[in-house]
């Protein structure tokens, strides 16, 4: 039996575009905290962890936000160490004074298999439930992405007049396919393909999802790490009535930049999206800057 447990602390501090993915945006800056505990032990050649984290972000002017997150995972070697099965199970804590509407409890069970291709590449699938207890009552489409403000209820509700303020629980069952070429030790590229299946007793929030994502790491030098990424979803609400059909689609992009030290990192980085959709209250741009550091103890 062996194992180690390890702590770590965060502290960034960025500028938000569009914080509540609205189509007219209030920026904000603001400062995020992070802190939490790993622990993992190693009992009869299979590894078991424990981690236990959480953060906070002060927007300036606006509502905060902070999220709490326990998580328990299994995993054993497989094909003589070049696979690995993982299963874990996760709860989380999401509060969010901006967007309420947001607010939710979570459980999720995911199962992953990776596997060592050749010593050039890895690929990983993985599926995972997730079930979405939201704590506060609110019309179809309130939250993110394309929060609407307040009291306000999507395109047609009026008209239909069966649209009323629920508190749901939702569940996404998701599947996810990853692959990594290391090109070199310096250089290596990923492909990520997702789908993703969301169900809501509230017909207009359930969806069908499909992402891709590509991204680029390079390793320049020992200590400094560039990554830069691209990805994006076409989210179909296939539940809701005709005249209330939605569909979205999402791009992103990433530019993090990383100089390792004794025991953490500082970081910058640049993220952009930008979601388009047929309901035009519902598409919006966004972009997120932010600088930090990082420790381990």
């Amino acid at each position: 039996m062996g194992g180690n447990a390890q702590l770590f602390a965060q502290i960034m501090l960025g500028y938000d575009s569009n914080p509540a993915q609205t189509q007219t945006p209030a920026g904000a800056a603001f400062a995020s905290y992070a802190a939490g505990i790993e622990n993992e032990r190693y009992i009869d050649g299979s590894a078991w962890g424990l981690s236990l984290n959480a953060w906070y972000r002060d927007y300036e002017g606006m509502g905060d936000s902070y999220r709490t997150n326990l998580l328990g995972s299994w995993s054993t070697e497989t094909e003589d160490g070049l696979g690995r099965v993982t299963l874990s199970i996760e709860g989380n804590l999401y509060r969010d004074a901006l967007v309420p509407a947001d607010e939710r409890n979570e459980a999720a069970l995911a199962l992953g298999w990776s596997r060592s291709l050749s010593a050039r590449d890895d690929f990983t699938i993985e599926t995972a439930v997730r079930w979405l207890a939201y704590r506060n009552e609110s019309l179809p489409w309130q939250g993110r992405p394309g929060a609407a403000t307040a009291n306000r209820s999507p395109r047609g509700a009026e008209r239909e007049g069966s649209l009323a303020a629920v508190r749901r629980t939702d569940r996404i069952a998701s599947l996810d396919l990853h692959s990594a070429h290391y090109w070199t030790p310096t250089i290596s590229t990923s492909v990520d393909l997702y789908l993703a299946r969301r169900d809501s007793p509230v017909r207009l929030e359930a969806y069908r999802q499909l992402g891709a994502g590509l991204s680029l790491r390079l390793t320049p030098a020992t200590d400094w790490q560039l990554d830069l990424a691209l990805d994006g979803y076409g989210r179909q609400y296939d539940r809701a009535p005709r005249q209330l059909e939605r569909n979205d689609k999402r791009l992103g992009a990433a530019l993090v930049l990383r100089r390792k030290m004794d025991a953490g990192e500082l970081s910058c980085g640049l993220e952009t999206s930008h979601n388009r959709s047929n309901i035009s209250t519902k598409s919006f741009r966004q972009w997120v800057s932010q600088c930090g550091s990082f420790w381990t103890f």
